[in-house]
């Protein structure tokens, strides 16, 4: 892109990354016209793409402080050179490689890793035209050979320590397995030429590799790396070292011990958790993924879009007008631009179904940034970012949160408030979604644990939810907990849905009337049943109800979703999705 930078064309003078965007792609514009002849529509593409890229980028950061025209020249080049290997040899303190000639570098320690027989040297089965191959000559280059001074030229190259690591057992039967024959030459000829110290018998050669190698495990939490029985074997996985004194796993429900140490939580995860913590217990305790892909549903020709695709392309829509109503720019022109970018990446349907698709998407935006308008009158004043953070010790696992708090605004009288664009309907059936709401909450109560009140108001398409100031000692004793469930939904899964929990509460503690528990039972019921279709998760850890149906689904029902539900009231009328 040599010819690129002898065409800057634009002001050379400080300017948001909106501006700039605007500017080099007229710049691109004028270019390629001028140029048409000697540049490909490839070029064009991944121009217009890595342009693409950075202000997305931008948008994510919410960055829009003026830039010079150095750094945005330098940047969006250097994204425009053809990908390739420019970066050094000695690029830190690990260098990874393959091992090619004229790289007989000295390091204080090598590696090799792969070394299994079969592998290295490496067999390259020869192709029908290639003549050397069918009559090899003296002289002749030799693959296999060149891999066995490769061997060399890295074994000479290690100056402390040399490392070869290969699969020694197979997975299916546990036999053993060799090395590579480039391995077993040096270990034969490791016990010719040497022995151990010390060692008796018939063969103290044999003894001097066998002190060599260390034969691993197969899986991370085997005892021997706990023991203290071979010192070479070791884990910092001190999780591991508690679950071998506890009772063995016979169920899905039978509680596993909580993780001794782990990273902070965040907001995001607390959400998600409480959304379903039967799920985060598998994709997070015990890094299992049940969802499985329909492969038949992907050979059908789209003429629109899933669940999942509407929900992000309308999500992007929101922010990317909620950006440029708070920046004094046109929704409108936001919105259109935005559109016209899903359809240039492909994303909406193809042919006239892409303007009927385009126009759902912008359908619900009127009604949501109206009502997002009229909460920025009672709320005009933005607020920076608040960074949140809280220590919980009262049990084990002592818990550490760090997250920050944003989407803030401030009223004329100094009051706080949180204003949250949601994408998806928080009213269905003239009830509200409290799934969609609880991740709201957790911010909402994380917000006020200092005792600093707090409004948060979420606005969606199908309903706008206000969330009142709380009490400090209301925000801890919830806070607190959600964290024990999180510990508890650790051990095991935890028997709790949201759903299913509504609908228990809406019998069981209904707001007008006398409550009703065997009618909640039975509605409760239901409820799990739907879901076990939906959710393979819960229908692995608890496929029937009486196992999720224990005095702790009552509890947590009680602890985490009744104090949102009674926060809420009851939902606005004739808004629904």
């Amino acid at each position: 892109m040599e010819a690129l930078e002898e065409h800057w064309q634009v002001l050379d003078e400080p300017a948001p990354p909106a501006q700039w965007v605007a500017r080099l792609q007229q710049l691109l514009t004028d270019f390629f016209d001028a140029a048409e002849a000697s540049v490909d529509g490839l070029t064009l593409l991944r121009a217009q793409t890595a342009l693409d890229e950075w202000q997305l980028a931008c948008e994510e950061a919410q960055l829009a402080e003026p830039l010079p025209l150095s750094v945005v020249r330098a940047h969006w080049l250097e994204s425009l050179e053809p990908p390739g290997l420019h970066q050094p040899f000695f690029a830190g303190g690990v260098t990874f490689a393959s091992l090619m000639p004229m790289r007989a570098i000295p390091f204080r320690w090598i590696a090799l890793l792969g070394m299994n027989d079969g592998d290295y040297p490496r067999s390259r089965p020869p192709v029908d035209f290639d003549l050397m191959a069918q009559e090899y000559r003296p002289g002749d280059r030799s693959r296999r050979e060149d891999d066995r001074y490769l061997f060399l030229e890295a074994l000479l190259s290690a100056r402390e320590h040399l490392h070869v690591s290969w699969v020694g057992r197979s997975i299916q039967d546990n036999e053993e397995r060799p090395p590579s024959v480039l391995v077993a030459q040096l270990r034969d000829h490791l016990a010719a030429g040497w022995r151990l110290q010390g060692a008796k018998g018939d063969k103290p050669g044999r003894e001097l590799v066998k002190a060599l190698t260390v034969e691993h495990r197969l899986q991370p939490f085997h005892a021997a790396y706990f023991d203290g029985s071979d010192p070479r074997l070791f884990s910092y996985a001190a999780e591991w070292r508690a679950s071998l004194h506890a009772p063995a796993v016979g169920t899905p429900t039978q509680a596993l011990d909580a993780p001794s140490a782990q990273a902070p939580l965040t907001l995001a995860a607390l959400g998600r958790f409480v959304r379903n913590p039967v799920r985060v217990f598998f994709e997070h305790r015990l890094a299992v993924r049940l969802a499985d892909e329909d492969a038949a549903a992907q050979d059908q020709e789209p003429f629109g879009l899933d669940g999942l695709e509407n929900w992000t392309l309308q999500d992007e829509l929101i922010r990317v007008q909620r950006a440029a109503v708070d920046a004094g720019a046109s929704r409108e022109d936001a919105l259109q631009a935005r559109l016209a970018r899903f359809a240039a990446r492909g994303e909406l349907p193809h042919g006239a179904f892409a303007a009927q698709v385009a126009a759902q998407l912008a359908q619900p935006m009127d009604k949501l940034f109206e009502r997002y308008m009229q909460v920025l009158q009672a709320w005009p004043h933005a607020l920076p970012d608040e960074p949140l953070a809280f220590r919980d010790e009262g049990a084990q696992p002592v818990l550490l949160f760090e997250d920050w708090l944003s989407q803030l605004r401030a009223a004329a009288d100094g009051a706080r408030c949180r204003l949250v664009l949601e994408s998806s309907g928080l009213v269905k059936d003239r009830r509200w979604r409290l799934a969609r709401l609880l991740p709201h909450w957790v911010a909402h109560v994380a917000g006020q644990l200092e005792g600093r009140p707090l409004t948060s108001v979420i606005v969606s398409k199908a309903g706008s939810a206000t969330l009142p100031p709380l009490a400090q000692d209301a925000a801890l004793a919830w806070w607190k907990d959600l964290l024990q469930a999180w510990r508890e939904g650790m051990r095991r899964p935890l028997p709790f849905s949201v759903e299913s929990a509504t609908a228990w509460l809406r019998y069981a503690a209904p707001e007008k009337g006398e409550p009703s528990m065997d009618r909640a039972r039975e509605e409760a019921r239901k409820c799990h049943e739907n879901e076990c279709k939906r959710d393979p998760y819960l229908a692995r850890a608890f496929p029937g109800f009486d196992a999720f149906y224990v005095d702790e689904f009552e509890h947590w029902a009680i602890k985490l979703l009744r104090p949102l539900r009674d926060a809420l009231g009851a939902p606005p009328k004739g808004e629904a999705e």
